[in-house]
């Protein structure tokens, strides 16, 4: 064999081994990874869903739905989500149509008369120098859609945390509406007695009853809100409406002090390094630059040819030949242009996703100091404190000391102020999570 026809084969195994390589595109997996690494809940590969819904691996609702199981079902079953996650799919099929070179065109033209048999073959070589720009943009654009998938699993996870509080909390609030709802009727019953007696008037009576009404429509739209709650959680668990009530396990409750990861001016730039959105932002403008190249690799359009002849004036005859489009009209200014405009798009994308990071933790550092600023008042001290009035005021009434209606006013006062609390532990709940999600990470700061 001689050097040319070995040289030829070189570069054609060269070459048909690049177009049938594919390169590596991000997984489910890979996604799976970055959402647990900032949650810290495992999100178990992100398989493809099943046809109905289940329970991810490790969790149960037989002892009751963990706030951490809540998110990890989420994950699995949320439809959203998983429509969101076929994305990665498209953006494989992209990388795969990147790394791809176009085929050889055969020409055949048969013999007709004296006209001999001819044919050509054609192949567009400017896709060896275009293919690595194709494939540097595909590939960042897919590793971006992958940074913004860990961003949408963390604001789930985020909203799944909410909703589960927000149900925590709505059944202790139906709980302490529907006793002051039940006091409210017995202080009315009571008023309506002393009216008969003659021991008020009916100004005084008429308010009883106005209150305990007041008091009833309170716990009627508890009802609603709690309701409402559990709506909300299944949805985002992905959860049929009718299925078996769920069974909520409360979290730890809140605390006014937590663990510091840093100084408060610190959490900024720690957010811009945890932030998928912020590095998919930052891979936007790399795909962008990767485009420019390629629109300027696309300049010159540059073609082979090999013509051949069944019979010539000494016999078969075959020769090579070359196509090149000239760049006299057109040098591709309208995508050389446009390609130019996406990096700036992307440029400035980036510096609004940094802005929106920044307002982010500094909406969240307010909300947590006011949280725990509020709960330092209305804490475990002040839960104690209401437990021990509520006995004191028990041991009055059975003493003789306080009536009946000073008994039921007090339990009243008492219930607002036990709601408060509540309120109060959840603000901080709510207001970790919130700062979780500004983060990117799970962090707390003191």
């Amino acid at each position: 064999m001689t050097a040319f026809p070995v040289r030829a084969v070189a570069v054609a195994t060269v070459v048909i081994t690049a177009a049938c390589a594919i390169p590596q595109a991000p997984e489910r997996a890979t996604v799976a990874a970055g959402i647990t690494e900032r949650t810290g809940v495992s999100a178990n590969g992100l398989p493809l869903p099943a046809k109905e819904w289940t329970m991810p691996p490790g969790s149960s609702t037989e002892d009751g739905l963990t706030i951490d199981e809540a998110v990890a079902t989420a994950l699995w079953n949320n439809a959203r989500f998983q429509a969101a996650l076929a994305s990665l799919g498209i953006a494989r099929a992209d990388l795969v149509e990147a790394g791809l070179l176009k085929n050889p065109v055969l020409s055949l033209l048969f013999p007709w008369g004296p006209k001999q048999l001819e044919f050509t073959a054609t192949w567009s070589i400017d896709a060896l120098w275009q293919r690595p720009k194709r494939i540097a943009d595909a590939k960042f654009n897919a590793e971006a859609v992958a940074s913004q998938l860990v961003s949408a699993g963390l604001n789930l996870a985020a909203d799944v945390r909410l909703a589960f509080l927000d149900a925590i909390v709505a059944d202790r609030r139906l709980v302490l509406a529907t006793e002051q709802a039940e006091i409210g009727g017995r202080a009315a019953d009571l008023a309506q007695g002393r009216l008969r007696a003659g021991d008020i008037s009916e100004f005084e009576a008429g308010l009883s009853r106005t209150d305990a009404a007041r008091l009833e429509a309170t716990k009627l739209t508890r009802v609603s809100v709690r309701d409402l709650a559990y709506i909300r959680l299944r949805t985002l668990i992905g959860l049929d409406q009718q299925a078996a009530p769920l069974r909520l396990s409360a979290p730890p409750p809140a605390s006014a002090s937590a663990s510091s990861c840093g100084p408060a001016e610190d959490l900024v730039r720690l957010a811009f390094a945890a932030r998928p959105d912020v590095r998919a932002a930052e891979l936007q403008i790399e795909a962008a630059g990767a485009r420019a190249g390629l629109e300027k690799a696309r300049i010159i359009a540059l073609t082979v040819a090999l013509d051949a002849n069944a019979k010539g004036s000494e016999g078969f005859e075959m020769g090579p030949g070359l196509s090149v489009e000239l760049p006299i009209f057109s040098q591709n200014q309208g995508r050389r242009s446009r390609a130019v405009a996406e990096i700036e798009q992307a440029s400035r994308n980036y510096l609004a996703a940094r802005a929106a990071v920044a307002s982010d933790v500094a909406n969240a550092l307010v909300g947590v100091t006011e949280a725990r600023a509020v709960l330092r008042v209305l804490g475990p001290e002040i839960a104690k404190t209401l437990a021990d009035a509520r006995r004191q005021a028990d041991r009055l009434h059975e003493a003789g000391e306080i009536s009946m209606l000073e008994l039921l006013a007090t339990r009243q006062r008492l219930i607002d102020s036990e709601a408060a609390r509540v309120d109060a532990e959840l603000g901080v709940n709510r207001a970790t999570v919130r700062l979780e999600q500004a983060l990117g990470k799970a962090c707390e700061v003191k």
